[in-house]
């Protein structure tokens, strides 16, 4: 019984452009900004080479917790975060693949501030402590 049969060709459309390559961070992202309640800090990325260019994500944690909504560049803590180092995932994705890399701690978080005792007014730094002394 005779059979047809068909072949197809694909042609290559567009010339010759640069091959797809997963991304790559080299370093780690690094934190500005003082650990204390209520001042923002800043994630600095580490450098990233890909093809095609990689997508962005942030996430910081409190110790290996994620914050949860804490996914953009900067992070302002709140009073949860005395006491805890902070970090923070920079992650990039593209087509060929996702790579992440994680920031070193920041110190332990402070609260800061100005206490009126009376007449007597003192600058201090109070620092949570969570384990037993």
């Amino acid at each position: 019984m005779p059979t047809n049969i068909t072949l197809l060709r694909r042609r290559r459309t567009g010339g010759a452009g640069p091959e797809a390559a997963a991304p790559v961070i080299t370093g780690v992202p690094t934190i500005l900004g003082a650990a204390e309640v209520g001042l923002t800090l800043s994630a600095l990325a580490a450098t990233v080479t890909g093809t095609p260019t990689p997508t962005r994500t942030w996430q910081w944690f409190r110790g290996a917790t994620p914050i949860s909504g804490a996914t953009t560049s900067a992070y302002t803590p709140v009073y949860a975060d005395l006491g805890a180092v902070l970090t923070v995932r920079q992650t990039e994705t593209n087509s060929s693949g996702s790579v992440n890399a994680t920031s070193a701690a920041t110190a332990a978080v402070i609260l800061r501030g100005r206490f009126d005792f009376g007449q007597f007014q003192q600058s201090a730094n109070i620092l949570l402590f969570t384990g037993a002394l």
